[in-house]
């Protein structure tokens, strides 16, 4: 099963698990694509901070502008990460395999050997 890391996205595949269990049918695991992982995790008071005198000052716009973007994808990260954690406690016996978003829609064989790799537990 696939799904993307949203809520309505994982309540069908909740659904979809239920059913197969019900009418026992096989189930490999749940592929969550298209996550945001963190790379780096700064606190978040201190980002925050950072940002507002950057733009504050005038000094340094694109570093404001980064600090922002990576405020967002903490809490992107996060919310995923609690959405996969209700999943998870709903369906403990469920494996899950995280794949992050790419740069670009996976749309022909290069691209589908890339998410295979990514799947077999490389990074791309």
């Amino acid at each position: 099963m696939v799904a993307a890391p949203e809520a309505d996205a994982l309540r069908e595949a909740a659904y979809f698990v239920d059913r197969l269990v019900t009418e026992r049918m096989p189930l490999a695991g749940l592929v969550l694509n298209r996550t945001h992982p963190l790379y780096a995790d700064l606190s978040h008071r201190p980002r925050e901070a950072a940002a507002g005198q950057l733009e504050a000052d005038g000094v340094a716009p694109l570093a404001a502008a980064v600090l922002r973007l990576h405020v967002d994808r903490v809490d992107t990260a996060r919310r995923e990460k609690r959405l996969l954690a209700r999943f998870g406690k709903a369906h403990p016996l469920v494996p899950v395999i995280t794949v992050p978003a790419m740069a670009r829609n996976v749309h022909d064989l290069p691209g589908l050997r890339e998410m295979g790799h990514r799947l077999a537990g490389g990074t791309g």
